[in-house]
């Protein structure tokens, strides 16, 4: 039982990670590198800020496709060892 709800902790936690980059750092990072490619053509920033921007942002994406696959294999673990479908599983841990 501790390895189901250690396994159940774990996979929360991906979801909140994996949410947060979606929702705020990826969507950040997008700007920042759109903003910072205007800026490069009229002259603002230099190559070396326009990399840096485009490797934050390709950083972030890499971490998101990181966590989504290590998300997916723990759920994936999870119903193996329950039984269940995902959202069962859920729902039945909640109720106990």
């Amino acid at each position: 039982m501790a390895t189901l709800d250690t396994l159940y902790r774990s996979l929360n936690l991906l979801r909140e990670e994996l949410a947060l980059i979606d929702e705020s750092a990826l969507p950040l990072a997008r700007q920042l590198y759109a903003d910072i490619q205007k800026g490069y053509r009229s002259g603002r920033y230099s190559l070396l800020e326009l990399i840096d921007a485009q490797q934050e942002q390709l950083n972030l994406e890499y971490r998101a496709i990181n966590l989504a696959a290590q998300f997916h294999l723990q759920r994936n673990e999870l119903e193996r060892l329950t039984g269940l479908p995902f959202s069962q599983a859920d729902e039945q841990e909640i109720s106990q």
